[in-house]
C-alpha cells in the first residue's frame, strides 16, 4: 500500500489513477473540508482517511506500507495562516513519516518546489517556499538513513487539463481567449513547463525502479529538461489560440530575488526508461482542448 497524501489535489489525483492502473493499493489523505471532485471516478477503487485521523494508520496499514508520497501543499494564496501552511508542508509529512517508521516501508517521496528562499511574494507563499525549503533540509539531515529512501523530488512548472483556476497558465489562457490586454514582465526568465502526463509518467517509474537509485536522499528534478523564456511561452500559447490580446511586456516589475536562470538534470530520469510525450506546442494544444474551461 502506498499512503498518498494530497489525493485530492491536481497532482496528487493523477498520481493515484496512475498508481491503481499500475496494480498498486493507495491509501489516501484528505482533508474533509476540500473538494473531492477530482476523485469521484476513484474513490470506489482506493482507501481514503481523513488527515486528522492519521494516528490510526501505523495501527491498521502498519504491516503493508510500501511507501509514502507527499503531494500535499497549502501555498497560502487563500490567506492562509503561517501555521496552516506549516502544518500541511512540514508538520503533515513529518508525522507521516514518524507513523511509517515502524513497518519496513521502502520510501518516502517529497514534491518540493524550484523556488528558493531568496524570493519575494507579495503574499503568504513566501511561508509556503520556506516550508518546502526547511522539509526537504529535515528530511536531509534528521530522517535520511539506510532503512528507506528519501526522495526529493522538485517539480518544475507543472501544467495540464483540470488543474486549478487560479494557476498562472489557466489564467494565462482565459485572458487570452477574452483577447484582454495582460500586464507583463519583460519575461526573460527560464522556466521548464512540464506536462501532468509526463510528470506523472516520471514519478511512477522512480516508484519503480526505487532499487536503481543510489544512495539514501535522492534529488530528482521533474522536468522536460527544456528551458525556454517565459516570453517565448507565452507567444506560444498566443499564436496558437489567434488571440488578439496585446502582451504589454515591461509593465510590470520583476520580483525581489526572481529565478531568472535554471538548471535541471534528467539523465537518471533518461536512465530509467522515462521519455517526453508532450514538447510545449504538444502540450499547449492538448491543455486547451481537454481542460474545462470557466472563461
Amino acid at each position: 500500500m502506498i499512503i498518498l497524501s494530497g489525493i485530492t489535489g491536481f497532482l496528487g489525483s493523477n498520481i493515484a489513477r496512475s498508481l491503481i492502473k499500475n496494480k498498486k493499493k493507495v491509501l489516501g489523505i484528505i482533508n474533509s473540508d476540500k473538494n473531492q471532485s477530482r476523485i469521484n471516478d476513484i474513490k470506489n477503487k482506493c482507501s481514503l482517511i481523513n488527515a486528522n485521523e492519521i494516528d490510526e494508520i501505523s495501527a491498521e496499514y502498519a504491516s503493508s506500507i510500501e511507501g509514502i508520497v507527499h503531494t500535499a501543499t497549502v501555498y497560502g494564496k487563500n490567506n492562509e495562516t503561517k501555521s496552516e501552511i506549516y502544518n500541511c508542508n512540514y508538520d503533515l509529512p513529518i508525522k507521516l513519516l514518524q507513523l511509517a517508521e515502524s513497518s519496513n516501508f521502502n520510501f518516502f517521496i517529497n514534491i518540493d518546489t524550484f523556488y528558493n528562499k531568496n524570493i519575494s511574494f507579495e503574499t503568504n507563499l513566501n511561508h509556503y517556499v520556506a516550508s518546502k525549503k526547511e522539509l526537504r533540509n529535515k528530511l536531509k539531515n534528521t530522517y535520511t538513513n539506510d532503512r528507506y529512501k528519501i526522495f526529493n523530488l522538485i517539480l518544475h512548472h507543472l501544467y495540464g487539463p483540470g488543474d486549478s483556476n487560479d494557476k498562472f497558465i489557466i489564467e494565462l489562457i482565459k485572458s487570452l481567449m477574452r483577447n484582454e490586454a495582460i500586464e507583463l514582465t519583460s519575461c526573460n526568465q527560464q522556466r521548464d513547463f512540464i506536462h501532468v502526463e509526463d510528470a506523472i509518467n516520471a514519478i511512477q517509474l522512480i516508484i519503480s525502479n526505487i532499487i536503481k537509485f543510489r544512495g539514501n536522499f535522492i534529488e530528482q528534478d521533474i522536468a522536460t529538461g527544456n528551458k525556454v523564456k517565459l516570453k517565448d511561452f507565452i507567444n506560444l500559447c498566443h499564436s496558437y489560440l489567434n488571440s488578439k490580446s496585446e502582451l504589454l511586456y515591461g509593465q510590470l516589475q520583476y520580483r525581489k530575488g526572481e529565478i531568472m536562470e535554471i538548471r535541471t538534470d534528467i539523465k537518471k530520469l533518461k536512465d530509467i526508461g522515462w521519455d517526453l510525450k508532450y514538447d510545449n506546442k504538444s502540450g499547449i494544444q492538448n491543455l486547451i482542448t481537454k481542460h474545462q474551461w470557466m472563461t
